[in-house]
């Protein structure tokens, strides 16, 4: 019958093979029939498999072996004057039939040195494995991070771009279904090199939105930008859209937002700009056209 007494005391040394046979029987007996030391053995197991992929192992300093054999060799020469001791007993008193022998566990055996050894590197070996996961864990979420925070810009790119794109529908959309005149007027190109462009404006009275259509307009290197702007009484002082095209036959369109409506501007004109965000124009007007 298997022994109640649970033997977690023993179990490392097991996992490492560092028991005597007596003692290696008498776990593997209670394993058969103690559900806790079981869990508790496959846990140490599974510990003892990861020590070969471990960091650089920790080099044991030459003076500490030495000092280890020392110990060993003292242990040894004490062992025989208790063995002289007790051989001696023997001999004094006639009824002792044989000599008294120090039981298993205190004998300086190969096992229990491995066992010391065992027990200085796990500790180190526990905390170098540990390390590693946490940088690998913490290197692998700093990775997914900047990849997830890459991939929310982006989305949030094309969505302003989808955004702009369903205005202009929609104003497109007002414009035709309004009772009142729309009006489609055309620019006239103040450079000679670009009167073979095309571009319109659409508005409607009272309307602060409007819509430059343009065809035939080559599309400029970024980050330049066919900038619109209105002018007032006081000059050209509100950019009101910027102007992209694209596909082969240059076509493009430019969503108007006016602080008053566009009708009530004296003049509107378009002109390139090197960025987009300037408050004033930095260059001529390319297209321009009385409202």
């Amino acid at each position: 019958m298997a022994s109640t007494a649970h033997v977690d005391e023993l179990i490392a040394a097991y996992t490492l093979g560092a028991l005597n046979a007596t003692e290696h029987q008498q776990v593997e007996q209670h394993l058969i029939s103690c559900r806790l030391c079981a869990e508790m053995t496959a846990e140490e197991e599974r510990l003892v498999a990861l020590l070969p992929y471990a960091a650089t192992p920790y080099t044991v300093p030459p003076d500490l072996k030495q000092s280890i054999f020392n110990q060993l060799e003292g242990e040894q020469v004490e062992q025989h004057s208790n063995n002289v001791k007790y051989a001696g007993a023997a001999i004094v008193e006639p009824s002792a039939q044989h000599t008294m022998e120090p039981p298993a566990w205190a004998l300086p055996t190969r096992q229990s040195r491995l066992l010391r050894v065992a027990a200085l590197t796990i500790p180190w070996t526990v905390a170098m494995i540990s390390w590693v996961v946490v940088a690998a864990l913490l290197a692998y979420s700093h990775g997914q991070s900047d990849r997830l925070r890459t991939a929310q810009q982006d989305d949030l790119a094309q969505m302003a771009v989808l955004n702009q794109q369903l205005l202009g529908m929609q104003t497109l959309q007002g414009f035709l279904s309004t009772p009142k005149t729309v009006q489609v007027i055309p620019f006239a190109p103040a450079v000679g090199a670009y009167a073979g462009a095309g571009l319109s404006l659409v508005l409607a009275p009272h309307y602060a939105h409007g819509l430059v259509v343009a065809r035939g307009l080559k599309p400029l290197a970024q980050p330049a930008v066919y900038q619109v702007w209105a002018k007032s009484s006081v000059g050209w002082n509100a950019p009101i859209g910027v102007l992209t095209t694209t596909g082969s036959q240059e076509q493009g369109v430019a969503l108007l937002v006016g602080q008053i409506p566009l009708d009530q501007y004296r003049m509107i004109g378009i002109n390139i700009e090197q960025t987009t965000g300037a408050k004033l124009p930095t260059s001529p007007m390319i297209f321009t056209i009385p409202v």
